[in-house]
C-alpha cells in the first residue's frame, strides 16, 4: 500500500542536495525541478480532503475538482417562440441536471429562474448549447444566445427553413471560449422570430437535443 509521506517545515530553509524548501516553497537550486512517479503510482496533488490532480504513470491528467456541468431538456416547451420570444433555458421548463462538478450550476425553476452557471473563480471558460427546435416555418429566423454577466455572445441569425426535415425539425448549436470574473453568472437563451408563436423546443431523455455546458479550462 502506497503511504503519504509529509515533511513540515516552518523554521527554516530545508535543503536537500538539489532541493530547496523554503517555508510553503518547494524550488530546485540546479536546473530543472522534476517530480517522477515510480512507474506504476500516479503523481497526485492533494488538498487535504480531496485530491486535486491526479497524473497517471502514462502521464493521462485529471483534475476531479475541475468546475464542470452538464444539463438538458427532457420536457418539451410547446408553442415557446416563433414570434421572437426570448427563451431563456430553465425559466419556463426546469433542465435536469446530468453533471455539475463543484456546485455551481442551477437548473431553474420552469416559473421565471433561468438555468444559470455561476463562475467560482475568475478564469476561462469554455460554454456550449444545442438547442432542436419544432414547427419551424418558411419565414422564421433562428437565434442561440449565451449571455454572460459582463456581455453575450450571439450565434449567426439565419432561416434555417431550407435545412429543416421531417415536421419542421432543426437543431443547431453555439459554443464560446471566455473570460470570467468569479461570481459571473452565464445563462443561455434562443429565439425564433418572423411569424407566429407555434416553434416548439424538443426535449429527450437520451439523445440530449436541448442541452447546455461549460467547464473551466484555464
Amino acid at each position: 500500500m502506497a503511504k503519504n509521506n509529509a515533511i513540515n517545515n516552518t523554521s527554516s530553509i530545508l535543503t536537500v542536495d538539489n532541493l530547496q524548501l523554503d517555508s510553503n516553497t518547494l524550488s530546485s537550486t540546479s536546473g530543472t525541478l522534476i517530480v517522477q512517479s515510480d512507474g506504476t503510482n500516479p503523481i497526485q496533488l492533494n488538498n487535504g480532503t480531496s485530491t486535486t490532480l491526479n497524473m497517471s504513470d502514462a502521464g493521462e491528467m485529471t483534475l476531479p475538482l475541475q468546475p464542470y456541468f452538464f444539463a438538458s431538456l427532457d420536457t418539451i416547451i410547446t408553442n415557446a417562440t416563433g414570434d421572437a420570444t426570448n427563451v431563456i433555458l430553465g425559466a419556463t421548463q426546469a433542465l435536469v441536471e446530468i453533471s455539475d462538478i463543484g456546485g455551481d450550476f442551477t437548473v431553474g425553476d420552469g416559473v421565471g429562474t433561468p438555468a444559470t452557471f455561476t463562475a467560482p473563480v475568475t478564469g476561462i471558460y469554455s460554454l456550449g448549447m444545442e438547442v432542436r427546435i419544432i414547427n419551424i416555418g418558411s419565414q422564421n429566423l433562428f437565434q442561440l444566445i449565451i449571455n454572460t454577466t459582463s456581455f453575450n455572445m450571439r450565434s449567426f441569425e439565419l432561416n434555417p427553413s431550407p435545412i429543416k426535415w421531417g415536421s419542421g425539425l432543426v437543431s443547431f448549436s453555439h459554443s464560446a471560449i471566455v473570460p470570467l470574473t468569479a461570481a459571473d453568472t452565464v445563462t443561455f437563451s434562443l429565439n425564433v422570430g418572423g411569424s407566429t408563436k407555434t416553434v416548439s423546443i424538443a426535449e429527450s431523455t437520451f439523445n440530449k437535443y436541448t442541452a447546455v455546458w461549460g467547464c473551466l479550462i484555464a
